[in-house]
């Protein structure tokens, strides 16, 4: 997944806001990527994709279990890459960003 491109929506993630992943998906690891295959209940959905993740956005993947905080994964990942916050900071909202556009995460509702 490039990571490039910026997108404002990415910026305005919420570092409170927590994570899951779609449903319907099916992962394999290949060496040290991973393929991530969207599915559909309906096996005539013509709308299935396949996506291959770098090793970075499957650090970031590994981390999205439905429990932390976008702000706890980026910390997590500049204690354990020991370099500079604000580089990781951006490459998380980036990587969170294509996943949330492609549909392969969502943002969990907050319980009131």
């Amino acid at each position: 997944m490039n990571t490039k491109k910026s997108n404002p929506v990415r910026q305005q993630l919420n570092p409170a806001s927590i994570f899951q992943k779609t449903d319907n998906l099916i992962v394999k690891e290949i060496e040290d990527e991973l393929m991530i295959v969207t599915t559909s209940d309906d096996m005539t959905d013509i709308n299935s994709a396949v996506y291959t993740v770098n090793p970075t956005g499957r650090e970031v993947w590994e981390k999205i279990d439905g429990t932390l905080t976008l702000e706890a994964i980026i910390r997590t990942m500049t204690d354990e890459y020991k370099a500079p916050k604000q580089r990781i900071e951006n490459d998380v909202r980036a990587i969170m960003g294509q996943f949330l556009d492609k549909r392969l995460i969502f943002e969990k509702p907050k319980h009131k």
